[in-house]
């Protein structure tokens, strides 16, 4: 399969939280290295200053590494993907 058509991101909700997460997909099932992680102004930022850096409401955390964030809705953490789809 060619690399354009392979997911770069899977959205799934956090059963635990009850908020919902975005997650890069790695290269290969053995590597710890994503496909395209999450931007990088926004690893290691939480709550209204992510949501205020990135422009998408509800944002929760991403990751110092980049490989997940989490939104407090579905709508937020896809709007996350699509968005870092595009920096």
């Amino acid at each position: 399969m060619p690399a354009l058509t392979q997911p770069f991101y899977v959205v799934y909700p956090d059963e635990t939280g009850g908020n919902w997460r975005v997650q890069a997909v790695p290269v290969s099932l053995e590597s710890f290295e994503s496909r395209k992680a999450l931007p990088e102004p926004w690893r290691g930022i939480r709550d209204e200053e992510l949501s205020h850096l990135s422009g998408i409401e509800g944002c929760i955390f991403v990751h110092a590494s980049g490989f997940i964030g989490g939104n407090k809705t579905k709508e937020g953490a896809l709007e996350m993907a699509r968005t870092a789809l595009k920096i």
